[in-house]
Order: structure tokens, then C-alpha cells, then sequence
């Protein structure tokens, strides 16, 4: 246990992959300050970590719907920091929903990226959208309203055919 504590106070994120794998029984014991690993690990804020962990648990009773939705939020905008150096790269929802459901579209255009995503990371995403039935888009239609919201959360059902609608308008730009 002091070993995935240590990982994940330390945010060292491949390693708590690895002992959640070997180790799953970690999961549901608790650390000297009497947390579950994904307590500390929502306590420190690494929500890498948290989806690692709850990927692993299959979704702690510790999450409300809210909460895995945000988490879904606080991923992608993580993920477009660390490949575009950017808090939310535009259309970021997009090239990943491609990656997540092997678009050729996006696959085969990473080299646009910082560096190529991983299959961990995507596997996160997947698992954060099946859980949601739900994907995290940039609110591009009110952008002078200060009450609007930067990020929404739409439906899979609705986000379905908005995916699609980008997709073709971004084939046709590229012909």
C-alpha cells in the first residue's frame, strides 16, 4: 500500500497503473489516513490518476454522476495540455472522439500532435464515456455570454452527429 500511496501523492501516474494491475486487492484498502486509494487520489486533484483508478475499479461508489462527467472535463482539457500545450486545443473533442473510436480520419494525422497519445489514455477516455454515455465539447455558441458554459457535456446520442457533421466538413477542407 505505501508503494501506490507514494505513487500517487507523487503523481507517477505508469506506476499506479502497474500496481493497480498486479496488486487490484490495493484498491480497496485503506491508507494510514484511513482513504481508499481513489479518495487520495481525488483529494490531491490528479485526475489522470483518479481515471486510472476508477478504470481499474470499474467506478468507486465515490463518484456521483457530476463527478465522473467532470472528470470526463478535466481529462480531455488535461490531454490538450499535455499534446498541444494548449487548455482546450480547438476541436481537441473531436480529434480525440477519432482516436477513441479508430477514426482513420485523425489516426493517421498525429503528427500534428506534440507526441502520439496512448493507448492508456484513450482506453481512459473510452471508459469515461461509456460510464458518462457522454462526450466534453467546446460551448462555441455562446462565446459573449458570461453565464455560459466554457465546456458542455452532451449526450453520446447527440454528440454522435455532431462528430459527423465536423468529420465531413473536414474531409472536404482537405481536398
Amino acid at each position: 500500500m505505501k508503494e501506490l500511496v507514494n505513487a500517487i501523492i507523487n503523481a507517477h501516474l505508469d506506476k499506479v497503473r502497474v500496481l493497480v494491475r498486479t496488486n487490484p486487492e490495493l484498491l480497496t484498502q485503506q491508507t494510514p489516513n484511513g482513504y481508499t486509494p481513489v479518495e487520495l487520489a481525488k483529494a490531491k486533484g490528479h485526475k489522470k490518476i483518479e481515471t486510472a483508478i476508477a478504470r481499474a475499479t470499474g467506478v468507486p461508489e465515490c463518484y456521483t454522476a457530476d463527478e465522473l462527467r467532470q472528470l470526463l472535463v478535466d481529462y480531455v482539457a488535461w490531454l490538450s495540455e499535455e499534446y498541444y500545450a494548449a487548455g482546450w486545443y480547438d476541436s481537441i473533442e473531436y480529434k480525440l472522439w477519432a482516436l477513441v473510436i479508430h477514426d482513420k480520419l485523425e489516426c493517421t494525422h498525429q503528427q500534428w500532435w506534440r507526441k502520439r497519445i496512448g493507448t492508456e489514455e484513450l482506453a481512459d477516455l473510452k471508459f469515461l464515456s461509456e460510464r458518462t454515455q457522454a462526450w466534453a465539447m467546446w460551448n462555441d455558441e455562446h462565446p459573449n455570454d458570461p453565464d455560459a458554459e466554457d465546456v458542455l457535456v452532451v449526450a453520446l446520442i447527440d454528440w454522435q452527429p455532431m462528430y459527423n457533421a465536423w468529420r465531413a466538413k473536414h474531409l472536404s477542407s482537405r481536398t
